[in-house]
């Protein structure tokens, strides 16, 4: 007789856990795409980013795209440090170091304003305000270049 009473035990309790164990998944998966939508980068397009990468450069743009391994920056811009006359040098007692804002398709070999950054060389990327100096500077040129 107690077999019998198991039986009906576990005959009971299976529907129950099986759509328990199907709620548990749900939840699940949606947890993994609600967190993987929050830690997209390029969720909103319009947004200027400056991406720090380990060889020391940083370059400004909007991300527009990404994968697990890359990350696509279009309207890119980048640091270059400008030529300091030998007076400034003198003059000052630690000189600053003075930098030019340049776009990356004004570059020599012409490229055009997209850059594919491989993640593993990305330090970290910042979001910048609207009234952020460099995205001034980007206005600036964008309306002189026009």
């Amino acid at each position: 007789m107690t077999p019998f009473i198991n039986r009906q035990y576990n005959y009971f309790w299976q529907p129950f856990f099986i759509i328990l164990c199907i709620l548990v998944i749900i939840v699940a998966a949606l947890c993994i795409y609600t967190y993987s939508q929050n830690c997209s980068l390029a969720g909103n397009k319009d947004q200027w980013k400056a991406v720090f990468i380990s060889n020391n450069q940083t370059y400004f743009g909007k991300i527009v795209s990404e994968t697990a391994k890359t990350l696509v920056l279009r309207d890119v811009y980048y640091l270059q440090p400008a030529p300091q006359s030998s007076d400034q040098v003198k003059k000052a007692p630690t000189p600053q170091p003075q930098y030019n804002l340049l776009r990356l398709q004004d570059a020599i070999y012409k490229p055009i304003s997209e850059m594919r950054i491989n993640r593993e060389q990305i330090l970290f990327i910042e979001s910048l305000q609207a009234d952020s100096g460099v995205i001034k500077t980007i206005q600036r040129l964008s309306a002189i270049k026009k």
